[in-house]
């Protein structure tokens, strides 16, 4: 450990063992985490990797009583998972031990099952095969596969529409939006379609060359008369037309794909923030429509029925790839 990490260790411990005799070792140990949420003790020269390193190392987490009467101890460790080299691959599997479900909110607060390469979540996932545990890597894994359809349609538009400058790409998106933005949406869907074309734009701008940036009048003329003209003036010829159209047509698609990931992005924040989400795998059952392999996630909101609280949504989008051609079948199940 740093001596930076080690001054931050200090003083949390110090926080702790300074009110634990009035306040006992659950509210003892939050009023020390936070000060860690608090990005204290507070110091220009003092990383948040300091802290976390400080704050894993303290002696408090050993002691069971303390960690699992504690508000804050999953909170403040999700924070300590950020990192990969903040806290030991030992403490973690003690706090498994005996603080469990401590530990599943923090890594779930965290997204720490996100990062699939981290050598904390691979140690984890090798350590603990446990029933409770091995559910709950099950659905960690499920949240993580029902992204995949969606990632994979949106490579393949990305790709179809890769030549596109990053200026001809706007241009497009203008005719679409124009569209959606005119049809009096409500102040939420106009939020939620600014949130779609932020990460159409976002995603271009990490891809697109420098030269899409040195824009000169042949330039911008050459771009409008190749894409844009010929969808405001009828007269175009067929060729350009029908080039603009099938450009237009795997914008469709990545929009499409772009905003159901988003949606189910959601689910998994749910999952990851929501105090009431519970959950539960379920054997797949196979059918006409969608074919469920292995084990289906079901969403829930904590103390309902199944039967009375569950609904299954499967998102459907046309593609016209031929890799992704049926719909995409989403079994997440959510609260009524």
């Amino acid at each position: 450990m740093t001596e930076k990490g080690e001054r931050c260790r200090q003083h949390y411990q110090s926080v702790y063992e300074r009110n634990q005799p009035a306040l006992g070792k659950g509210r003892a140990l939050d009023e020390s985490l936070h000060h860690f949420l608090d990005q204290r003790p507070a110091g220009k020269n003092l990383s948040a990797l300091d802290r976390a390193t400080g704050l894993a190392s303290a002696p408090f987490w050993h002691d069971a009583e303390a960690v699992t009467r504690s508000e804050l101890a999953s909170l403040a460790l999700s924070r300590v998972l950020l990192f990969d080299n903040a806290v030991s691959v030992d403490l973690l599997l003690e706090l498994a031990s005996h603080a469990p479900d401590t530990l599943r909110w923090a890594i779930r607060y965290s997204k720490l099952f996100e990062r699939t390469a981290s050598p904390l979540w691979l140690a984890l996932r090798a350590a603990l095969v446990g029933g409770e545990w091995q559910i709950f890597f099950g659905v960690c894994d499920r949240l993580l596969d029902q992204l995949k359809p969606f990632d994979e349609l949106i490579g393949n538009a990305e790709k179809q529409l890769g030549h596109l400058s990053l200026l001809e790409l706007f241009s497009y998106l203008s005719v679409l939006a124009y569209q959606a933005f005119s049809e009096d949406a409500s102040d939420d869907r106009s939020g939620q379609q600014w949130k779609l074309y932020n990460r159409i734009i976002l995603r271009k701008l990490q891809a697109c060359p420098e030269e899409d940036f040195r824009l000169n009048e042949s330039r911008l003329g050459q771009s409008l008369k190749r894409h844009l003209s010929p969808i405001i003036f009828p007269e175009s010829s067929t060729a350009d037309a029908a080039r603009c159209r099938e450009n237009l047509e795997w914008l469709a698609v990545l929009i499409a794909a772009t905003q159901e990931r988003i949606d189910y992005e959601g689910s998994i924040d749910w999952f990851c923030f929501g105090p009431e989400c519970n959950y539960q795998l379920k054997p797949g059952v196979e059918g006409a429509a969608n074919t469920v392999v292995g084990w289906t996630l079901m969403l829930c909101k904590e103390g309902f029925g199944i039967s009375s609280q569950f609904r299954t949504v499967q998102p459907k989008i046309s593609s016209r790839s031929t890799s992704c051609s049926s719909p995409i079948e989403r079994s997440s199940v959510f609260s009524m």
